[in-house]
């Protein structure tokens, strides 16, 4: 809500602007104070459309506590986001001044200028080699020259040396290991707690730059984050598969610059009752009933005949649908709201 009680103009002249907490059912308020001086602001449109992101999530859970006679949590907000600036600060503290140990790097993980290669090599000819690769993406073994590794994954990096080595040596034994990593820029946009430029260490992934970043507003949509680089979105990541399956088969590795975008949910279903996990979850266009019982666990107790009153809202009103859970209500599309 914006007032001023002052002044017939579309400008507010104020002196002072009050923020309130969000509250369960209610948006964000801005308050603004009569003006003591003849000043005038211009208001931030983007800035208000921000503090207004969250509130369907609330007004929906709100409708849900009615219904139900509970609070439900919105499935992923406690994994996925950070709610005071204090736990982002101790994490990311955490992560800059915890050293990586390079043999958990995973094999996939692509080097990059800054990170440092250690090379060892003996027989008929003998390396100890330790330095970082240079921004042209090479590094320079003496006795054989440059050799350009930026871009190659952890696991082709020893092939790569030996085929270097063995044009010039034949009879040696080779070792190529990690020695400390860089760190990388990336960008967080759109229904993100912390848009902007963040830092982390290179073996970031998406999810884990989302985590770092402060995680997303309860508006933003888990299920369809976007990893863009160069301008093209190259990867769409769905938060739910390692939320609720442990899949982080698409969970892909930060490169700099790259930018990792939030959009806005495409809505909200709950569900609650005889199941293990009782919660508001973010639904995809085709999201079914079959699916929202799978993310919440499954049912609690076994029944022969399980009931389902289905919910809805259409055109303002209230709907109520009962009927037996069998194969065919399971593949309902679940509509947002439900």
């Amino acid at each position: 809500i914006v007032t001023d009680v002052c002044h017939d103009t579309t400008t507010p002249m104020i002196d002072k602007k009050i923020e309130g907490d969000l509250q369960m059912g209610k948006g964000p308020v801005i308050a603004y104070a009569p003006a003591t001086q003849n000043i005038g602001i211009s208001l931030d449109s983007d800035n208000l459309k921000q503090e207004k992101m969250p509130q369907f999530a609330f007004e929906f859970s709100d409708w849900v506590q009615s219904s139900i006679g509970m609070e439900l949590p919105i499935f992923g907000s406690e994994l996925m986001s950070i709610r005071q600036k204090n736990q982002t600060e101790y994490l990311q503290d955490f992560i800059f001044q915890t050293p990586i140990d390079p043999l958990t790097v995973p094999a996939d993980y692509r080097v990059g200028p800054g990170d440092e290669i250690i090379v060892q090599a003996w027989g008929q000819i003998d390396i100890d080699f330790q330095g970082p690769i240079d921004r042209s993406g090479t590094v320079f073994l003496p006795k054989i020259g440059k050799i350009v590794v930026a871009g190659q994954k952890l696991a082709d990096l020893k092939n790569l040396f030996n085929t270097a080595i063995a044009k010039q040596y034949k009879s040696f034994e080779l070792t190529v290991t990690l020695g400390s990593l860089r760190q990388i820029q990336f960008y967080v946009s759109g229904f993100a707690k912390n848009p902007g430029i963040h830092t982390a260490p290179s073996t970031v992934t998406s999810l884990h730059g989302i985590l770092v970043s402060g995680g997303a507003l309860p508006a933003g949509d888990l299920r369809r984050i976007e990893l863009r680089r160069a301008g093209k979105t190259i990867s769409v990541i769905d938060a739910y598969q390692l939320l609720a399956k442990g899949n982080r088969s698409n969970d892909p590795q930060l490169l700099p610059g790259d930018v990792l975008y939030i959009p806005a949910a495409v809505g909200y279903g709950a569900i609650a009752g005889s199941v293990r996990r009782s919660a508001i979850f973010h639904l995809t266009p085709q999201s079914t009933v079959a699916e929202l019982l799978e993310l919440a666990g499954g049912l609690s107790i076994a029944q022969d005949q399980a009931v389902i009153h289905l919910e809805s809202q259409k055109e303002g009103k209230r709907q109520v649908e009962k009927f037996i859970l069998n194969e065919q209500p399971q593949k309902r599309l679940f509509k947002d709201g439900d």
